[in-house]
């Protein structure tokens, strides 16, 4: 068992999509993650297997979004570009399932693991639902309880600082107790 911890820069895309309005918004966090891994060994086998279970949360760092309409018959409604990032709350928690395989080369451990990350709230504010009325009156567009979980596949690479002794991948003892 190892505790795990991380910090990434995420970018999420949403569409929002009708007969008449398009509305896309890029949404920009930093996840900082905490939480608990389990390796499983299969005897010699250098890929080792794992889980991990892990809490997150990840400060908004912006939010902009795109909004183009047909227009309703009388007048033509240019598409507008709009920081979103007021209208959307301080960050996101979240509780995190993984599934990956590691390999160890050195002190370098190479990896790929599949996650799905549930948030526990939502990524719109509470209470501020009507702030931008140009959306509104103009665009007919109002924001949606909005929550967003993913699902993602990572590849990636972990330099380790320091084995424990114990640790079946310590880089100066042998695999097999001798």
């Amino acid at each position: 068992l190892a505790v795990r911890a991380s910090a990434a820069w995420s970018v999420a895309d949403y569409d929002a999509t009708g007969p008449t309005i398009n509305y896309k918004e890029r949404i920009s966090v930093v996840p900082i993650s905490i939480g608990l891994k389990k390796m499983f060994w299969i005897g010699d086998l250098s890929l080792v297997p794992y889980v991990a279970a892990e809490g997150t949360f990840a400060p908004l760092i912006s939010a902009e979004a795109e909004i183009a309409r047909s227009g309703d018959g009388l007048r033509y409604l240019a598409p507008k570009s709009i920081v979103r990032t007021n209208e959307r709350g301080d960050g996101q928690a979240a509780v995190a399932g993984i599934v990956g395989i590691g390999r160890k080369l050195g002190n370098t451990v190479v990896y790929v693991e599949g996650r799905y990350r549930h948030a526990l709230d939502r990524i719109d504010r509470y209470d501020e639902v009507y702030t931008e009325t140009e959306l509104l009156t103009n665009y007919y567009w109002l924001d949606r309880k909005t929550t967003m979980h993913s699902l993602a596949l990572t590849v990636g690479v972990q330099f380790v600082l320091r084995y424990h002794r114990q640790n079946r991948i310590y880089p100066w003892a042998p695999l097999k107790p001798e």
